[in-house]
């Protein structure tokens, strides 16, 4: 909803202007539960929600790891974007702009990185 989390305002803005065909969560075993909850309650595919199996943040298996469990477990084949946890909570990045850059150029992979504010 409007007053929910970050997570919420963004769901519903993916949902709102039908950006992607396909979003996938990868979370860790421990916040699994809560992201399951939370799918339920907000008409995400509960079963796009990939658990990476670790438990501790000593065990956790990274941000490349968890993109090649989902591009395994989901069998995507297409085009993906990829969008850190971080970028969540920066007031300057807007997903619709960067997709449509990619839909103007894409012979080629595109990586954006934002100098994130202290």
């Amino acid at each position: 909803g409007k007053d929910g989390t970050i997570l919420d305002l963004w769901w519903d803005e993916l949902k709102e202007r039908r950006t992607f065909s396909n979003v996938y969560l990868v979370t860790n075993a421990d916040k699994y539960k809560y992201y399951e909850r939370w799918a339920t309650a907000s008409d995400f595919p509960v079963e796009n929600i990939i658990n990476d199996g670790s438990t501790t943040y000593d065990g956790r298996i990274g941000a490349v790891s968890d993109f090649q469990l989902a591009i395994q477990t989901k069998d995507i084949t297409g085009d993906v974007m990829v969008v850190s946890g971080d970028m969540l909570t920066n007031e300057d990045f807007e997903i619709n702009g960067v997709k449509r850059f990619f839909d103007q150029h894409q012979n080629g992979d595109l990586l954006i990185y934002y100098d994130l504010k202290k």
